[in-house]
């Protein structure tokens, strides 16, 4: 399905929702070296809550100071811009999605479960010395368009729950054959209108896909570990995933056994801290 066709569908049944504002303008500031970290927090300071959260971090155990950070420049400084991005863009994104219904969908399961597939990208990227800034965004953001999908149309959407389950179908076979399209489509279209980057959109748009010879091919392939790897923790399945991730790492990127039990093991214990500093639950 045509991006035409899929803003015509909820063109029909809904508006997409809007991009946060203070999200852009983070992702925006953090990319220009000239922004000083006075710049930035006069950004953050327009959320309250997004300010409580900040200063929340710099004063956590994680930093471990003798003294209370009270400047929210001084907290950007002790944080760093890229933690600062991955945890101001989590928190308001996720704030922007908590209304609509969940008769059925576990939102919190939901969060849970990207923010580890964040978490787990971000360290493949590191193991394999691949640059891209805007990894951890692309691994929480990869699946956002499920949620959409959700919101839209949620008797379609468990429809589809009820289709893999009996039909042994993939999430993309079933939401083509219920929509037309499938939730890498929406979250490609939904996150290039907000104006993230084109590869950070490419990138998630491929990461179900075989994507053999793509322009970014490597993120895609490393997205699409990171959510078995995610899986490994949030999923039913979890025993068979891990023998596949095993396998895939061993194959793909030649790690040795060892090697792929570290990075599991470091993907859980450190989204388990994101999860608590970044606090999903509301």
């Amino acid at each position: 399905m045509t991006v035409t066709a899929i803003q015509e569908y909820f063109n029909v049944n809904t508006r997409l929702p809007s991009p946060p504002e203070v999200a852009l303008k983070i992702l925006e500031a953090v990319r220009k070296e000239e922004n000083s970290f006075d710049d930035i927090a006069r950004i953050i300071m327009v959320d309250p809550a997004l300010t409580a959260r900040i200063l929340m971090v710099a004063n956590s155990s994680l930093f471990g100071l003798p003294n209370p950070v009270k400047s929210l420049s001084k907290a950007i400084a002790l944080i760093g811009t890229n933690i600062l991005k991955n945890i101001a863009l989590s928190f308001v994104i996720v704030q922007d999605f908590q209304g609509g219904p969940k008769r059925s969908f576990d939102l919190n399961l939901f969060w849970k479960r990207s923010i580890t597939v964040a978490v787990a990208v971000e360290t493949l990227a590191e193991y394999i010395n691949l640059k891209d800034d805007d990894i951890f965004v692309s691994g929480l953001l990869q699946d956002i368009g499920s949620l959409v999908l959700y919101l839209v149309a949620p008797d379609k959407f468990n429809a589809i729950q009820d289709d893999k389950r009996v039909n042994k179908k993939t999430a993309c076979e079933a939401e083509q054959q219920q929509f037309g399209f499938d939730h890498t489509e929406v979250s490609f279209h939904l996150l290039s209108i907000w104006g993230f980057p084109e590869k950070m959109c490419e990138s998630i748009r491929l990461h179900h896909s075989e994507m053999k010879g793509e322009k970014h091919e490597e993120t895609s392939m490393i997205l699409q570990i990171a959510d078995k790897v995610s899986g490994i923790y949030h999923d039913m399945n979890s025993n068979s995933l891990s023998l596949e991730v095993h396998r895939i790492l061993k194959d793909l990127l030649q790690f040795s056994t060892e090697q792929v039990d570290q990075l599991i093991d470091k993907v859980g214990n450190i989204s388990l801290t994101e999860v608590r500093i970044s606090k999903y639950k509301n």
